[in-house]
């Protein structure tokens, strides 16, 4: 479990193998961007400031600081390893009559060019995951307006479109089955509403209207365990075992990680 409180930009971190640490990294109105940018299986510490346009990252292999100028006010920060080298790129998407994700990869790319992705419209959300198992991240979008999902998967260049969710529902994808894909999900007033790739379709309740969803794999099974953060309370379904677990575990005026690319 962990979380931002950004009353001093700490990072709280209840480590798995035990104890807490809390490092300080960011701003109150930094985005958060966790993800492992230097491959060494860990998540690092990141936030992109809008002010500056800056990624400012902390490599957990050697405790550097990374600084990646990239993105516009506006921008919206998609985390996801484009070229499928095992590092998270930096990467945002820029809505518009015409919405492109832009990143920039980190393997076979010394001049650090900018690689752009057309797709999607105003108004949509960026919902980027590895939706057909190949190592990439793919281009995604979710559309409100229709419900639908827009893929482009990146293993053969075709569309993937799928009416799955309302106008007002939490988009949470995650890989919820464990086979590698990442799957369509949405929180709608706690209820929790999966299309998964491996296991098919599920709708089940945990949590209430206004929760904060926050699914990660925190058993260590590969599976993403469904879980709301409540008032500083953690409600974890436990997919390995199917058990309800409640932490007390920061404030509700705290973010938690898990959430940081939940829109």
């Amino acid at each position: 479990m962990s979380f931002f409180r950004g009353d001093g930009g700490f990072w709280y971190i209840a480590k798995s193998t035990g104890g807490t640490i809390a490092p300080q990294r960011g701003l109150p109105t930094d985005k958060l961007v966790p993800a492992d940018f230097d491959g060494d299986l860990k998540t690092d510490l990141a936030v992109w400031r809008e002010s500056d346009f800056n990624f400012y990252i902390l490599n957990s292999q050697d405790f550097s600081v990374r600084v990646e100028n990239f993105g516009l006010a506006g921008d919206i920060p998609t985390g996801g390893d484009f070229d499928a080298d095992g590092k998270a790129d930096v990467a945002v998407y820029r809505s518009g009559a015409q919405g492109v994700f832009y990143y920039r990869a980190s393997m076979g790319n010394p001049q650090r060019n900018t690689t752009f992705v057309p797709w999607g419209f105003s108004g949509d959300k960026p919902v980027v995951g590895d939706y057909d198992g190949d190592g990439r991240t793919d281009a995604a979008i979710y559309r409100p307006t229709s419900g639908t999902w827009y893929v482009n998967k990146s293993s053969d260049g075709q569309l993937l479109a799928i009416n799955f969710g309302l106008a007002d529902d939490v988009v949470i994808p995650a890989d919820y089955d464990g086979d590698g894909k990442t799957d369509l999900a949405v929180f709608r007033a706690g209820i929790w509403y999966l299309l998964r790739s491996a296991q098919g379709f599920a709708a089940f309740q945990f949590g209430i209207a206004n929760d904060v969803p926050a699914p990660a794999d925190y058993d260590g099974d590969g599976r993403a365990d469904p879980t709301v953060f409540r008032n500083g309370v953690w409600w974890i379904m436990r997919s390995q075992s199917g058990m309800v677990e409640a932490h007390t575990f920061g404030t509700g005026s705290d973010k938690p990680i898990p959430s940081a690319y939940v829109r």
